[in-house]
């Protein structure tokens, strides 16, 4: 029974029992004082303004790959920097140069030419180079300059940047995933000028890269197609693949396999394959053409029979002059030559020589020696030309195809070649 007093009462609740948080409270055993509460962070100052900083008026990077759109198409440089670096003004120009006032023209080159030599020195600077090359670029623009004319000159030991770029390129494959620092400096220096085409070639030759002269040669910087090149292709960069293998017997021996993409379709409407390539510390030309009724095809006119398939073998600049024995084979998809003896052993290669003299006169190999003088580069009167045996070779390259097209219109050869006087008793083909 409830008390009526009781009822009569309005409750009373106690009042709420508190409970600190434990992470507050100090533990008593606990022998480490109690957290202190940071500081309050002042409030941010006002940044000062980049002299990086975008123009209406200046050339972005994807204004640079509109205008070579080729190049970054076959080889892309996706930076981040869409921006341009350098506002086009007098006072941010100095700033950028570090000088108290506006600089000479010359002295804003010479400014362009230290940031470039500070890449160079510099691989770290590597991912960066596109960067400062945007910078570079809109200063030289300000100054009346050409970022592209300054990459190409001698300023820098006697060679143009470009040249260092190249030299000093470490050894190792090629990561398409990673900016390079040849693709950055040659797509600022587009389009490339004769003398900077020649440095290029130069430092691959200095540094013996047949691997990076196929590169570049694949994104069409040191050998753009011809018109009906790209037509053939079909505008695709399939292009010829060239590997080059030296001898490790012999330090004069080499061998260079070279795959010609849609070989049939390039001989039939050009009548000719031209092939470069670097082997023995030399950049090597090599012509597959057929021959016409007057010879103008052939360096200088030679007296060929109209239709013969002709093969001309010369150097190019910067090449030093050597002698030569080679020979070059058209792969036959059924039994291919058998590979060129050794010639460090002369026992092996006097005991091979009766025994393969027959098959290595075949109709789909052809000989290629200098004789008695030199190989020289550059000259009218300096190549190796020859034509195969086989009448009906080129006929049968051109419309026919077997037994050495591949189902994908290519063509295999190899061009097996010895740096030194063609010796007599030796038989090549």
């Amino acid at each position: 029974m409830v008390d009526p007093q009781l009822a009569s009462t309005p409750s009373r609740l106690p009042p709420p029992i508190s409970i600190p948080d434990p992470q507050t409270v100090p533990d008593p055993c606990s022998s480490s004082p109690p957290p202190v509460s940071a500081p309050a962070l002042p409030s941010p100052t006002p940044r000062r303004r980049s002299t990086f900083s975008a123009s209406t008026d200046s050339i972005t990077l994807s204004q640079r790959r509109k205008s070579n759109p080729r190049l970054f198409a076959a080889h892309p440089l996706e930076h981040k920097f869409s921006q341009p670096l350098l506002k086009r003004s007098d006072n941010n120009s100095a700033k950028w140069f570090n000088f108290s006032q506006r600089p000479t023209a010359k002295e804003a080159q010479e400014a362009v030419t230290g940031f470039l030599r500070d890449i160079l020195k510099r691989p770290d600077l590597s991912s960066s180079a596109s960067l400062i090359l945007e910078g570079c670029s809109e200063a030289c623009r300000s100054y009346g300059l050409s970022l592209s004319s300054v990459l190409q000159e001698p300023s820098i030991g006697g060679h143009s940047p470009i040249y260092w770029a190249v030299v000093a390129r470490p050894p190792g494959p090629y990561d398409p995933t990673i900016p390079d620092l040849i693709d950055t400096f040659i797509a600022y220096a587009t389009p490339l000028s004769s003398t900077g085409l020649s440095e290029i070639r130069l430092a691959c030759v200095h540094n013996s890269d047949q691997v990076l002269y196929q590169r570049l040669r694949d994104i069409t910087v040191i050998s753009p197609m011809s018109h009906t090149e790209e037509l053939l292709l079909g505008g695709r960069h399939a292009r010829d693949k060239i590997t080059v293998q030296d001898s490790p017997d012999d330090g004069l021996a080499f061998i260079a396999r070279m795959r010609v993409v849609q070989f049939q379709k390039r001989l039939r409407v050009s009548n000719e394959v031209h092939l470069e390539f670097i082997a023995g510390g030399r950049i090597w030309s090599l012509k597959l053409l057929v021959a016409s009724a007057d010879g103008t095809r052939t360096r200088p006119k030679a007296k060929v029979k109209k239709g013969r398939l002709v093969v001309i073998l010369s150097l190019l600049e910067h090449s030093p002059p050597t002698y030569i024995d080679s020979r070059l084979i058209i792969e036959s998809l059924e039994r291919p030559l058998p590979p060129l003896p050794n010639e460090a052993n002369s026992a092996r290669r006097k005991s091979h020589r009766k025994a393969d003299s027959a098959e290595t006169k075949s109709s789909n190999c052809v000989r290629l020696n200098s004789g008695a003088s030199q190989l020289t580069p550059d000259k009218q009167s300096s190549f190796l030309t020859a034509t195969f045996k086989d009448a009906t070779l080129a006929d049968r390259l051109q419309y026919h195809g077997r037994p050495y097209i591949t189902t994908d219109g290519s063509l295999h050869m190899r061009l097996e070649a010895r740096l030194r006087k063609p010796d007599s008793e030796c038989i090549i083909c």
